[in-house]
């Protein structure tokens, strides 16, 4: 920037936008290919450093995402980290694909079993609600059929908060409709189960 303006806030704005090169009163014919040269060399060296600065964050939480890949597959498996990852960088060989891609993957895998496990668990808690209360409306259900019945609701209210929790952090589309469920599931169900004392 070429300018007759020495303030030192200029300056330092200018650095904040961007700036190169600021020379006050420098317009000399013998001094403008070296200056534009200077800023010419400090944008590619910015970019580089910007370049580098951006491949180790992204290699950084490649890592972090490989880490928990292994884990996974350490805890599914019951294998040893060191085999947990030659199972990554197998399947990233044959995908050719990256070990970070692949640990997304299986990460993303892991995900959606936990939600189809958690809903197959709400379907057998539902059923498991709805006997309960019709044993205990026909006055046949005991002590500890009315603790399974608070420990089944309980059960639903955390699946169904686990479930919204994931799908807002996997994508906003429906979790309007999961959240309108869970508050309607919070008014009706203590009522209609009757925990709050025996219909």
């Amino acid at each position: 920037l070429f300018t007759s303006d020495a303030e030192a806030e200029t300056l330092a704005e200018a650095l904040r936008c961007g700036v190169q090169g600021y020379v006050v009163n420098g317009y000399a014919p013998a001094r403008l290919r070296p200056l534009l040269q200077l800023a010419e060399a400090r944008f590619e060296r910015e970019n580089a450093l910007r370049s580098a600065h951006d491949e180790l964050a992204h290699r950084f939480e490649e890592r972090k995402l490989v880490d928990r890949a292994k884990g996974i597959l350490m805890r599914s498996l019951q294998i040893p980290e060191d085999e947990a990852f030659r199972l990554l960088r197998r399947a990233s060989m044959q995908d050719q694909q990256r070990v970070g891609m692949v640990s997304r993957r299986v990460i993303q895998a892991a995900h959606d079993t936990e939600a189809v496990n958690r809903a197959g668990q709400l379907r057998m808690l539902s059923q498991r609600i709805v006997k309960l209360h019709a044993l205990r409306q026909a006055g046949v259900a005991s002590g500890s059929a009315r603790s399974l019945l608070e420990a089944s609701v309980a059960q639903v209210t955390a699946n169904l908060e686990h479930l919204a929790r994931e799908q807002g952090r996997m994508s906003p589309v429906g979790g309007a409709e999961l959240a309108a469920a869970q508050a309607a599931l919070g008014e009706a169900l203590p009522a209609h189960v009757g925990l709050g004392g025996r219909h």
